[in-house]
């Protein structure tokens, strides 16, 4: 039995020296930007932050981390490794970008000649109003895989079926993704790999968001019209249907929409708004990394 009489404090040699210990147990210490720093700030008098502590800061979704929220904490740090994506969410910004040039006004990044312009450090992606953790990444790192972008690409892409991440490798990757899965073969489909529905129908203003009734509609219409079929050619371990909540997920990038079509899913199928039995509907944000047969869009 080992007895340590010593006791923890929140000064920095002591409060170090504990997350040294806990890193014996676990190596690997996982936080988000907001409270971490909280975790790495001492106290002796007055906040003291742990500089250069942290061996390897590990930064995931780098994409979405907005640069006033992320890049103190690498201040803390040694050495980092950044992972994102910046075509993929965006930050969720806090900062106008009336507010985000006057404060760079203020600290004296831009307004005179020889300081930087606005536009300089916005296509840097340093503004708090447009930029990005992983754009100051891509612009900083001296590893450089292709002309137009810093940093190494994964271009391993696991996830979606080939003509899914087809469209999105066009659009955006100058077709460097290579699609590791194999496609479905038509005979085993019931449905194409992409496809769309048209619902005539006009959206309105709700708040700040926006909603379209009628397209909630044909969505609960068609999902109720089909669901039997669709259970059916999903079984389970068992061989027995699986149920259309754990095949099916609907996204929509308004809330107001989720509403619309939460309201339809309670009107036309009770069963599949119940506590356990809830399909799955939201915006992106909320159902980032989740995985159905079928994603309605």
């Amino acid at each position: 039995r080992v007895k340590n009489t010593t006791k923890d404090t929140k000064g920095r040699d002591k409060l170090e020296a504990k997350y040294r210990r806990f890193a014996k147990l676990s190596p690997c210490m996982a936080s988000n930007f907001h409270i971490a720093p909280a975790f790495f700030t001492a106290w002796q008098g007055e906040d003291i932050p742990l500089w250069n502590t942290i061996d390897l800061l590990i930064v995931d979704e780098a994409g979405q981390v907005s640069p006033d929220v992320g890049v103190p904490m690498f201040a803390l740090a040694k050495r980092a490794l950044v992972v994102g994506d910046v075509h993929q969410i965006e930050p969720v910004w806090n900062v106008g970008e009336g507010t985000d040039r006057a404060n760079a006004a203020k600290t004296g990044l831009i307004g005179s000649m020889q300081a930087m312009r606005y536009q300089d450090i916005e296509q840097a992606g340093f503004t708090a109003a447009k930029g990005s953790l992983m754009m100051v990444a891509n612009r900083t790192c001296q590893v450089q895989k292709y002309e137009e972008m810093r940093g190494l690409m994964l271009i391993e892409h696991r996830r979606c079926v080939p003509e899914l991440v087809a469209f999105c490798n066009q659009l955006i990757y100058a077709g460097r993704l290579l699609p590791m899965r194999k496609a479905v073969p038509k005979k085993e489909r019931i449905l194409p790999a992409f496809g769309f529905l048209n619902a005539d129908g006009k959206d309105k203003k709700v708040g700040g968001s926006r909603s379209n009734d009628s397209e909630a509609k044909a969505i609960v219409e068609w999902i109720k019209a089909n669901r039997n079929r669709l259970e059916q050619h999903y079984p389970d371990d068992q061989q027995q249907p699986t149920p259309l909540w754990k095949l099916v997920g609907i996204v929509t990038p308004f809330k107001a929409q989720m509403r619309a079509v939460e309201k339809q899913l309670l009107k036309q199928c009770p069963d599949l708004m119940k506590k356990g039995t809830r399909m799955t509907v939201g915006t992106v944000h909320a159902l980032q990394g989740a995985e159905r047969k079928m994603v309605i869009f």
